[in-house]
C-alpha cells in the first residue's frame, strides 16, 4: 500500500485520472512480487526438500486444513461488500460513494488488529500445538490488551466527532455520520474480542470458524434486505454492526467452551481472575 500511494502521488501530477488508482495499484504489486520473489531466493528458502514435506504432510491433509481457511478467508472478504452491493439495487451512486469512505474511515480503528494478528497468529499456532496452553491464553490476553488500547482513541474519535470527521471530505459526506458511528461501533467490537479468528484458524478449528461465519453473512444478507429499504445507508451500518458483532461474540463463546479462556479484552473479569490467581 506504501508503494502504491507513493506512486499516485507522482502520477497524478502527469493526469489526475481514475485509471491512475488502478495503475498505480498494478505496479506496486508487481515492485513487491519482484521483491519477494528475490528475497525467498537469498535466503535459499527454494532449497527445503520438499518430497520429505509433503511425505510428511500429504496434500490430503494440507487441503483439509488449508480450504477451510480458503472459504472463511473468502466469506470475510463478501462481508466487506455484500451491503455495497444491495446498496446498489436500492439507492443512488453518490449515496454509495458516501457510504465507501464511512466503511473506510471506520477500518481505521482496527489497523493495529490487523497489526497484531500478523504478528501473533504464528505465535498461537506455536503455543497450541506444543501444548502450552497457559502461555497461549496469555498471549492471547496481552495482545487483546494491547488491541484493545491502541484503537480505542479512534474509535473514541469517530464516535464522538463524526460529522467533523466526515466534513474533511466534503459537506455532503456529513449524511453518513449515523453510518459512521454504527460501523465504527462493529469495528471496535471486533477489536474488542480480539483475535478470534486466527485463534480458532491456527488451533485447528478452521471448520468451526468457516461455519460461523458463514453464518454471519447469511445473517447480514437478511439484515441489509430488510434495512436498506426503510433505513438506506444507515440500514446498511446496522446490519454490518450486528453481523461483525456475531461473528466475533459467536467465536469467544467458542473459544472459552473449548478453551476455558476468555479471549475478549474485559478489564473487570482479567482483574477478578488475576486476584483469584493471587489469592
Amino acid at each position: 500500500p506504501s508503494i502504491s500511494v507513493i506512486i499516485i502521488m507522482f502520477l497524478y501530477y502527469f493526469n489526475n485520472s481514475d485509471v491512475i488508482v488502478i495503475i498505480s495499484y498494478f505496479i506496486s504489486t508487481i515492485i513487491l512480487s519482484v521483491f519477494s520473489f528475490f528475497i525467498v531466493k537469498k535466503e535459499r528458502l527454494f532449497k527445503y526438500n520438499s518430497s520429505r514435506f509433503f511425505k510428511k504432510n500429504s496434500i490430503k491433509y494440507i487441503l483439509k486444513t488449508s480450504i477451510p481457511m480458503m472459504f472463511s478467508g473468502s466469506i470475510l472478504f463478501l462481508l466487506q461488500w455484500v451491503d455495497t452491493l444491495i446498496l446498489g439495487v436500492y439507492t443512488t451512486e453518490s449515496n454509495i460513494g458516501i457510504y465507501n469512505l464511512a466503511v473506510k474511515i471506520s477500518m481505521l480503528s482496527s489497523v493495529f488488529l490487523f497489526a497484531i494478528n500478523s504478528i501473533a497468529a504464528p505465535k498461537f499456532s506455536e503455543l497450541f500445538y506444543s501444548g502450552k496452553i497457559k502461555e497461549l491464553e496469555k498471549i492471547i490476553r496481552i495482545s487483546t490488551k494491547i488491541i484493545f488500547y491502541s484503537s480505542l482513541p479512534l474509535v473514541l474519535t469517530f464516535l464522538i466527532i463524526p460529522e467533523k470527521i466526515l466534513f474533511i471530505f466534503g459537506e455532503e459526506y456529513r449524511y453518513a455520520k449515523w453510518s459512521l458511528i454504527y460501523l465504527t461501533i462493529g469495528q471496535f467490537i471486533n477489536s474488542f474480542s480480539g483475535s478470534v479468528g486466527y485463534i480458532l484458524q491456527m488451533t485447528g478449528k478452521q471448520f468451526i470458524f468457516q461455519n460461523i461465519v458463514f453464518f454471519s453473512m447469511i445473517v447480514n444478507v437478511l439484515l441489509n434486505l430488510i434495512l436498506i429499504p426503510i433505513y438506506n445507508i444507515v440500514g446498511s451500518a446496522i446490519a454490518s454492526m450486528i453481523s461483525m458483532a456475531i461473528w466475533n461474540i459467536l467465536g469467544i463463546l467458542y473459544i472459552y467452551k473449548e478453551y476455558g479462556f476468555i479471549s475478549c479484552y474485559c478489564p473487570s473479569v482479567l482483574f477478578n481472575r488475576i486476584t483469584n490467581e493471587n489469592t
